[in-house]
């Protein structure tokens, strides 16, 4: 009842909204033509190929040098706008953000001495249908984006399809020129970078001396060699280019036009770092640096990897900011050049901190356009004023078509199947809302493969294995996909294992996960009992773990066994994987599912939404009557407020990492 009394409420808010627009349109666009003409805050966008001559007034924390942030989008480069509305921002609206805001430090006067950046933190695969192996569909959409400096996840280094098809002659990592950047991931037959160890970001006014580090992985296909973090910052490239010095002539690694007198030939340091924004191995690198650049050169860590929002203050020159995840997230952060530092008071000097700031924004487009035009949500028309065509620039919906177009030639908008309710990935297997109880306790137990009368099957799965929710509703192709992208092959690991010996080999599988708090680390399709003997199967991502926690219990060893449906079926022998399980459900569900909605409304609820609709109608009228009988008199100009959005809880300052459950 009450989210939908909570929708009809946000539709009334917005014909009120529009209502009030409309009314004051005129009036609001002459207020807004004089008031320009009078403050210096707002700077007038520079006219280029691809952005419009616009009056901009960002609300963001500026400083020497400013970086926008993307990290573990995980291809959801469509936005989230079908059944998340809050998060309705696609790669599009993201390019046309960052091209209007860069046409605005375009045209800063000089003595401002401010670069803008835009960089990607990694895991661009695994989430949605965009994402293939290889990624063919999704690297054409990902080139569209003018990143400056972009490092690799741990998600890329799975299959090594994906490698090669990225690392191909004037592929991918080619196409970036030497900004693809992976400090510490080499191909394991050449023994070079798979991209470039560093890179020098140049602005204007500064050059940022870049690196990217993915944690120290494991998991990583054997065509790529991960190498320890903490072995890597002592090797003798890394130390020489921090040692890099400024020579008189200007012919060094730094940017001539630099305005810094410091003796190093770059003005701060950038760490793009597939980590937790406050893992060990981010103090390692840090001390590192320190060790060769001592304690007032600027250090910016890029972290992501845990898909939350954070940040973290590592020494009084160095923080850490991680932006979320899914492009739930636009972070931008904000820190100074060496030279602002000495002149602040050194290392120190407890202001220097305050130099250091970031701010997260809420992928959703009038977040976007607020944080440009400054205001409020209720002062549409100065937004409207300001950014007239929206947000967008020609290459940003010359993108987000090519995202359209792509989904549908892909066929992602197909409707696979439909469930009554929302299922959140997340949530404990007891409750009703449950993924992991819906595929345990229904998908999994009443699956013909996993319930045959001669044998008791328990089916074990690592948590991680479903990233993202399952909403109410037609379920398409693509929604599928985002609940499990991996099609995981099924694998028999054993036989006529008695339940006390699972018991006690699977005690561990059912600690908590870090992570997903509310689930623990394995899920098991059915409580264990000492009196029965079970068969053992397992998805391929899990086989191995599986294997050896057996052999450990047992002292036997085990040789799984890839699991196929029945020959006799029409479609013919095929494996069965986590895919086409969930394939199978939700097709025979396509023509038997009802959904809860408006149908299904008591009485007492249908008469709380007609109270909720009259009253709504009556204010509205009022309102309306109001504004339009005020519009005929004569206003003074007035001060339009330019305060920052988050106070209209638009933009989220940080996120408690204790309060997020997600998987990596």
């Amino acid at each position: 009842m009450i989210p939908r009394i909570l929708q009809l409420a946000q539709l009334l808010i917005s014909i009120f909204l529009l209502l009030i627009a409309v009314v004051h349109a005129t009036n609001d666009d002459q207020i807004l033509h004089n008031s320009h003409t009078t403050n210096d805050h707002l700077r007038r966008a520079t006219t280029t190929d691809s952005v419009q001559n616009y009056l901009i007034s960002p609300t963001l924390p500026l400083g020497d040098i400013n970086v926008v942030v993307l990290t573990d989008v995980h291809s959801w480069v469509a936005g989230h706008s079908r059944h998340e509305p809050l998060y309705n921002a696609n790669y599009g609206h993201v390019l046309s953000f960052y091209e209007i805001l860069q046409s605005y430090f375009e045209d800063l006067p000089q003595q401002k001495q401010q670069d803008l950046f835009f960089v990607m933190n990694g895991d661009f695969v695994d989430g949605t249908g965009l994402s293939t192996y290889p990624p063919e569909h999704l690297v054409p959409i990902l080139q569209r984006m003018p990143w400056d400096a972009l490092t690799i996840g741990n998600h890329e280094l799975y299959k090594n399809s994906t490698i090669d098809y990225i690392t191909q002659p004037d592929g991918f990592v080619d196409s970036w020129e030497g900004r693809y950047v992976t400090s510490n991931v080499l191909l394991t037959k050449t023994q070079h970078p798979l991209g470039n160890r560093y890179t020098l970001l140049r602005g204007k006014y500064s050059t940022i001396l870049t690196f990217g580090f993915l944690y120290n992985f494991q998991d990583n296909d054997p065509i790529t060699t991960i190498e320890l973090v903490e072995e890597v910052v002592q090797a003798d490239w890394f130390l020489q280019v921090l040692n890099s010095q400024r020579s008189n002539d200007g012919d060094d690694i730094g940017d001539t036009a630099t305005s810094s007198s410091n003796d190093f030939a770059y003005d701060a340091i950038l760490i793009l770092a597939h980590m937790d924004v406050e893992h060990p191995l981010a103090y390692v690198i840090l001390q590192a640096i320190r060790s060769v650049c001592g304690d007032t050169m600027p250090i910016q860590f890029i972290t992501g990897h845990t898909h939350y929002r954070g940040k973290a203050n590592l020494d009084p020159t160095s923080t850490s900011v991680e932006a979320g995840r899914y492009l739930d997230t636009v972070g931008f952060v904000s820190f100074p050049r060496i030279d602002t530092v000495l002149a602040t008071g050194g290392g120190d000097d407890s202001n220097i901190s305050s130099l250091f700031q970031h701010q997260f924004l809420d992928a959703n487009v009038e977040t976007l356009e607020l944080a440009l035009t400054g205001g409020t949500s209720s002062s549409n028309s100065r937004k409207q004023s300001l950014l007239p065509q929206g947000l967008t620039t020609p290459n940003g919906t010359a993108l987000s078509a090519l995202i359209q177009q792509t989904e549908e030639e892909m066929g992602l908008f197909e409707i696979i199947g439909c469930v009554p309710r929302t299922y959140h990935f997340e949530e404990g297997m007891d409750q009703l809302d449950s993924l992991w109880g819906l595929y345990m306790k229904q998908v999994i137990a009443n699956d013909p493969n996993f319930n045959k009368h001669e044998e008791e099957y328990l089916y074990v799965q690592g948590t991680g294995g479903f990233r993202y929710d399952l909403f109410a509703g037609n379920v398409t192709l693509t929604d599928f996909i985002s609940v499990t992208p991996f099609n995981d092959t099924i694998f028999l690991v054993a036989r006529d294992l008695e339940g006390s010996i699972l018991k006690k080999a699977f005690a561990k599988l059912l600690e908590p996960n870090e992570y997903l708090k509310k689930l623990p680390k394995y899920a098991l399709s059915k409580d264990i009992d000492s009196t029965k003997k079970y068969t053992v199967v397992t998805a391929d991502f899990d086989v191995q773990y599986i294997s050896e926690t057996l052999t450990i219990t047992t002292g036997q060893s085990y040789e799984p066994i890839q699991q196929y449906y029945d020959a006799r079926r029409k479609n013919g022998q095929r494996a069965i994987t986590t895919s086409s399980i969930w394939m199978d459900y939700l097709s025979a569900s396509l023509n038997s599912c009802k959904v809860d909605d408006e149908s299904s409304a008591t009485s007492a609820e249908k008469a709380i939404i007609s109270v909720v609709a009259l009253l709504g109608g009556i204010i509205c009228v009022a309102l309306f009557t109001f504004f339009h009988l005020q519009s005929r008199t004569t206003r003074s100009e007035k001060e339009y407020d330019v305060g920052t959005v988050a106070k209209q809880g638009k933009l989220v300052e940080e996120h408690d990492p204790d309060s997020t459950t997600d998987i990596l």
